[in-house]
């Protein structure tokens, strides 16, 4: 198992509250810029139309940099993976999972079958994560 804390969706949340705020001038919670993050990722656009009323460029300059730091993200990520000698299966947790899960599957596609999306993936993470610490009794 990697338990690597770098590679997780805040470096994507704070880059979300950067753009927003400097685009905006409207500082979010990590809360809403998650949210923002899940509405951009799946192109559900009306929370950032809210925030931007409407103005299509700055709402073009914060969906870019979502998705820029999103695949950021997932590049960092695989190039992780790729340094380790010799596994076999791929465990995606966490609740930024599902954001890398298609770039997984591509950089990763002699695995075939082998690359699974743990369900219900942020709980597995705080799950694991407690696990390492106090043990897998």
């Amino acid at each position: 198992m990697i338990a690597e804390p770098s590679l997780g969706v805040s470096s994507v949340i704070k880059r979300i509250q950067k753009i927003v705020k400097s685009e905006t001038n409207i500082g979010l919670t990590y809360a809403s810029a998650n949210n923002l993050m899940l509405d951009i990722f799946y192109k559900k656009y009306e929370f950032l139309s809210l925030l931007v009323n409407r103005e299509q460029q700055k709402s073009d300059r914060i969906k870019s940099e979502t998705e820029d730091a999103i695949n950021n993200l997932s590049v960092l990520v695989s190039g992780k993976l790729k340094t380790f000698n010799e596994f076999q299966r791929i465990y995606l947790i966490g609740g930024g999972s599902s954001l890398i899960k298609d770039k997984i599957i591509k950089d990763f596609e002699h695995l075939k079958n082998k690359i699974y999306q743990v369900p219900d993936s942020q709980f597995a993470l705080v799950k694991s994560i407690a696990n390492m610490i106090l043990g897998d009794d």
